[in-house]
């Protein structure tokens, strides 16, 4: 069988190199997924009329973008949407006693 690898590098591999590759793809795929849904998922996690863009919640609360991203991670403050960082404004307001 002859398998085109995308670099130009053809080679031949028996069946059950084939199955093994196959079987650590989807590993890394599903792995790769999980991580995408955790860092997708965490801004699908709060009312839309709660969330404000990073930006203007550091402005809100005088605090670093920098700082709101990490919150976003660990404390789940939020999280993207649309390849936005959106912040939850009563996390936030709960983590800052505001």
């Amino acid at each position: 069988m002859l398998i085109d690898f995308g670099s130009g590098l053809d080679r031949v591999a028996p069946m059950s190199d084939l199955s093994e590759l196959i079987e650590r793809l989807e590993g890394a795929l599903s792995v790769a997924r999980a991580m995408q849904a955790d860092l997708a998922g965490s801004a699908a996690e709060f009312p839309e009329d709660d969330m404000i863009e990073l930006g203007v919640a550091a402005q809100i609360f005088e605090m670093e973008k920098d700082t709101l991203r990490l919150w976003c991670r660990t404390r789940r403050i939020g999280g993207k949407r649309g390849g936005r960082w959106m912040v939850s404004r009563q996390k936030l307001r709960d983590l800052r006693g505001r």
